[in-house]
C-alpha cells in the first residue's frame, strides 16, 4: 500500500512537470489554464465528452497506474496522461482503435524518445471534416519499449526457467545475478516453498503448467490431458489447484503439450479460465510447430509471447552450441528474445553463465512480462 502511494505522487508529479515543461511541440509559448470539464461549454462537452475518454484511455492500461489531466490552450481541449511503461505497437492500436471507434479522425502525431520515456502529441478532428480539434497528449516513463522503437540503447533478453520445483535449482539459477522469470512446477512437495523464494528474491512467478504430449510416458507427470479438457469445470478445477500451490503468478506457459496446444478449440478453454482468473499473460514455449498457442492468446487479449530457443534437459553440448548458433543469428535481426531453459539443466546453466558475461556489454536481461507481446 505505501509503495501504491508512492508511486501515485510520483506520477502526480509526472503529470505537472509534464504539463509545465512541454515544448518539443511548440505549446508552451503560454501558460496552460487548468480548467474544470464542467466550466467547458455544453455543447463541446456533450460532443466529445473528453473527461470520460480520457477515463477510458486510462482504463486500456489499468498495469500501468496512469492518470489523466484536462486542460485548455489556444481554445483547444487538450487530454493528457502520464502512465508507467511501455507504449509499444499493441498499446498505441488499442489507443488508436477507441478514437476511431468514437468518431475521431488522426490529422498528426508527433512523438519525442528518450532512453526510458516518451512524449506523444495527437492532433485529432471531431467530427471528421469539422475544423474543430482535441489534442491528446501521452507521456510513458520507465519504458522498456517505446513506439516506433525502442530507445535503449542495448539489446533485451528474457530468460525463462522452466519446471522449476526444487531449491538447490533456484539458489543456481539466482547466481547468474539477472533479471529471471520462473515457471515454477505445481503439484510437487516443495512448489508452494520455491514459489514464496521466488518472490522473496523479488524474481517474477510463473507457472508451468503441464499439459499432454504427443507421446505419453510415466516419467512425465501429471498433465491436463485433451480428453479432460472438453469440459470447463476441469480445466477449471485443474488450475484451481495449481494455484493453491503456487499463490498469485504472473503467468503461464506450457510444459509440454506438443498435442494439447494444436487444439485451438482446447486452447481458447484454457485461456478463458486464465482470464476469468484475471492470469493475462502467455508463453508458448513451442514444443510442436503447429501450435496455435501464440495467436490464440493474442486473439483472446493475453498478453503473448513465444521462445525463440528451448534448452530442455536431454539437450547434449553440442547441440547447445548449435541452438546457440541460431539464435544469436534469430536475435541479431530483433531487439529482444526469450530463452526458455529447464530448471535441472545444469549445463545449459554452465553454457548461459558463460554467455551471459560476454553479453553484458551489449545485452540487457529483463523478465519476460517486459518484452513487447503480439498484439492483434
Amino acid at each position: 500500500m505505501f509503495n501504491m502511494v508512492i508511486k501515485n505522487k510520483i506520477i502526480k508529479l509526472c503529470i505537472l512537470f509534464f504539463l509545465s515543461g512541454f515544448l518539443i511541440f511548440n505549446f508552451a509559448e503560454d501558460t496552460e489554464e487548468e480548467i474544470n470539464i464542467n466550466n467547458i461549454p455544453d455543447d463541446i462537452k456533450n460532443d466529445l465528452n473528453i473527461n470520460n475518454i480520457a477515463e477510458e484511455i486510462s482504463k486500456l492500461w489499468s498495469d500501468k497506474n496512469c492518470a489523466n489531466h484536462i486542460t485548455r490552450d489556444f481554445g483547444y481541449i487538450i487530454a493528457s496522461l502520464a502512465c508507467e511503461g511501455g507504449y509499444a505497437k499493441a498499446e498505441r492500436n488499442n489507443f488508436l482503435d477507441l478514437l476511431f471507434s468514437k468518431g475521431f479522425v488522426l490529422k498528426k502525431e508527433s512523438y519525442e524518445l528518450e532512453k526510458r520515456q516518451g512524449i506523444y502529441l495527437y492532433k485529432m478532428e471531431y467530427p471528421s471534416n469539422s475544423g474543430q480539434f482535441v489534442y491528446f497528449k501521452l507521456y510513458f516513463r520507465n519504458a522498456d519499449f517505446l513506439w516506433p522503437r525502442t530507445p535503449l540503447e542495448r539489446k533485451i533478453i528474457a530468460l525463462y526457467v522452466q519446471d522449476l520445483y526444487q531449491h538447490d535449482d533456484l539458489i543456481m539459477w539466482q547466481t547468474l545475478g539477472v533479471p529471471i522469470s520462473y515457471g515454477v512446477l505445481p503439484f510437487r512437495a516443495e512448489t508452494s516453498f520455491i514459489s514464496d523464494k521466488v518472490r522473496e528474491y523479488e524474481q517474477e512467478l510463473w507457472m508451468a503448467l503441464s499439459l499432454e504430449p504427443l507421446v505419453i510416458t510415466p516419467e512425465k507427470g501429471e498433465f491436463l490431458l485433451v480428453k479432460e479438457a472438453h469440459d470447463l469445470e476441469k480445466i477449471n478445477t485443474y488450475l484451481d489447484e495449481a494455484l493453491q500451490q503456487t499463490g498469485k503468478i504472473k503467468g503461464i506457459s506450457n510444459r509440454m503439450g506438443s498435442r494439447f496446444m494444436t487444439e485451438t478449440y482446447l486452447v481458447r478453454h484454457l485461456f478463458s479460465q486464465m482470464k476469468e482468473k484475471e492470469i493475462n499473460y502467455f508463453l508458448d514455449t513451442w514444443t510442436n510447430q503447429d501450435s496455435v498457442g501464440y495467436e490464440t492468446a493474442a486473439i483472446m487479449q493475453l498478453k503473448s509471447y513465444r521462445r525463440d530457443i528451448i534448452l530442455d534437459h536431454k539437450i547434449s553440448s553440442q547441440n547447445l552450441i548449435k541452438h546457440w548458433e541460431w539464435f544469436e543469428k534469430r536475435f541479431s535481426e530483433k531487439e529482444s528474445g526469450i530463452i526458455v531453459v529447464h530448471a535441472a539443466n545444469k549445463a545449459a546453466f554452465e553454457f548461459i553463465k558463460e554467455k551471459i558475461n560476454k553479453l553484458s556489454e551489449t545485452v540487457d536481461f529483463v523478465w519476460v512480462s517486459k518484452l513487447p507481446s503480439l498484439d492483434r
